[in-house]
């Protein structure tokens, strides 16, 4: 397909396909740099799976309920005029629920001196424990770690990001940015940590809306791309099955291998205490 470059000629239209958070930045991001843009999104609103809808007990948000604060997220949100939501201290805590129970730290005394030493030993020998060629993320984890230390914490912090459980994740892609090395690079003014908004992570997408569509961004709702122009740009922030039907005239190598992806099943609670 053909490739375009953001310093070309700002005639060039670009059309993207959904309008959830992905969509909607590369669509501002693209405003910015001065194309024409189209948006076409098949349902009646803009966000995607990151509804925030207000109960009783406050905001409830349907998909991420944050994201990590930047030099970039902090001008966006400034050029649409939508204030940071910063977390309080008690909010930086995490917690696992396990057997009915809210824990800072799942590890008796013992299995806890287990899994420093361990991680010790990962820290200064690192070569020993790359993951091995088609190794899974679960039996690596294992293998460095211990049992314990893969049910207990390792695999729901990464269930959490990955969505899928530890036996169906590479443990090579998985830790790749672990044995990464090192580079110097200038310390950032901004403090990395999660960040949200009054109204949840849906706000931030309406409000992102109601900016590009009062500055020329085309919206279409309720309307589904059936055909890709060769000629154009087209950006596809769908879900992968959808994508593979856009793509399977055009690249059907790869609409084969989106149509293959395994879609899960996502169970997410949300719980108000009555303690901050």
């Amino acid at each position: 397909m053909q490739k375009h470059s953001l310093n070309q000629s700002n005639t060039l239209n670009v059309t993207i396909v959904g309008a959830g958070f992905s969509g909607l930045c590369l669509a501002y991001f693209f405003h910015k740099n001065g194309y024409n843009i189209t948006v076409v999104e098949k349902s009646k609103h803009v966000g995607g799976l990151l509804q925030s809808p207000i109960t009783k007990h406050g905001v409830v948000d349907h998909g991420a309920n944050g994201l990590i604060n930047s030099k970039n997220l902090i001008e966006l949100c400034s050029d649409i005029g939508l204030d940071i939501l910063y977390p309080s201290e008690s909010a930086k805590k995490k917690f696992l629920f396990s057997n009915g129970k809210k824990l800072r730290w799942p590890f008796s005394f013992f299995e806890t001196i287990k899994l420093i030493v361990k991680v010790i030993q990962f820290k200064f020998n690192k070569e020993k424990y790359r993951p091995l060629s088609g190794e899974l993320f679960s039996s690596w984890a294992e293998r460095v770690f211990f049992k314990k230390a893969l049910t207990k914490l390792i695999e729901p912090a990464f269930q959490g990001v990955y969505a899928a459980y530890s036996n169906q994740l590479s443990a090579k892609l998985v830790t790749k940015n672990l044995f990464k090395k090192s580079s110097k690079k200038t310390s950032s003014t901004v403090k990395r940590q999660t960040v949200s908004f009054n109204g949840g992570m849906n706000e931030f997408c309406c409000k992102l809306y109601d900016y590009l569509s009062n500055n020329g961004v085309f919206f279409k709702f309720s309307s589904e791309l059936k055909k890709i122009n060769p000629g154009e740009l087209h950006i596809l922030t769908c879900d992968a099955h959808a994508s593979a039907q856009l793509l399977l005239e055009q690249s059907p190598d790869l609409a084969n291998d989106l149509s293959s992806i395994n879609k899960v099943s996502i169970a997410k609670v949300a719980c108000f205490s009555k303690k901050e």
